[in-house]
């Protein structure tokens, strides 16, 4: 049995969680499940049952999520149907930063070819070259490069892509860099 002290701060939380889901639309909630699970049939589906291919969840949109996963077919379905390819999230994050972070180089091929921003950045100065470069993605950072991504953009420390590679020793990605005309 909860205490009377505990039960009058959890009261607001459980309040607000009942609203939160009270005004949630089911189709919605079952397209972010599809979604995640790369169920492309289901998606197209709930899409066309009225579900918001543009659905937020905790600061992050359906394509953010998927980006994540690295499900392309997925990707491709919601942006066919109106989501926004360059929408910010939570910290400024966007679907091409977040695959790119991830290495989901599939996944960022389709998000450029649908208008996807190549020198985005997040909330500290981040742009997909630089996760890709950070992470160690060599293959979507030649994406990126080939897609006219910005070598010489600094985040909110001052670092390129080329000197978060050196950091973090992805000659590969230095090299590559380099090569595209990259310098210190």
């Amino acid at each position: 049995m909860l205490s009377d002290g505990i039960l009058i701060r959890c009261l607001p939380l459980m309040l607000t969680a009942v609203l939160l889901t009270a005004c949630t639309d089911p189709k919605d909630e079952h397209l972010w499940q599809a979604s995640m699970r790369g169920q492309a049939d289901i998606v197209k589906s709930f899409i066309r049952a009225g579900a918001d291919p543009n659905y937020v969840r905790g600061g992050w949109s359906i394509l953010m999520r998927v980006a994540e996963k690295g499900r392309p077919d997925v990707a491709e379905i919601l942006l066919e149907n109106g989501a926004k390819v360059n929408f910010k999230g939570k910290d400024g994050a966007s679907a091409l930063t977040i695959a790119a972070e991830h290495g989901n180089a599939e996944v960022t091929q389709v998000l450029l070819a649908k208008g996807g921003d190549v020198n985005i950045r997040n909330d500290h100065g981040n742009s997909p070259l630089m996760y890709s470069a950070q992470y160690g993605h060599p293959a979507v950072s030649k994406l990126l490069l080939d897609s006219g991504a910005d070598m010489r953009m600094k985040d909110a420390d001052g670092d390129t892509a080329l000197a978060l590679a050196k950091l973090k020793g992805h000659a590969d990605i230095v090299q590559l860099l380099k090569n595209a005309g990259a310098n210190e």
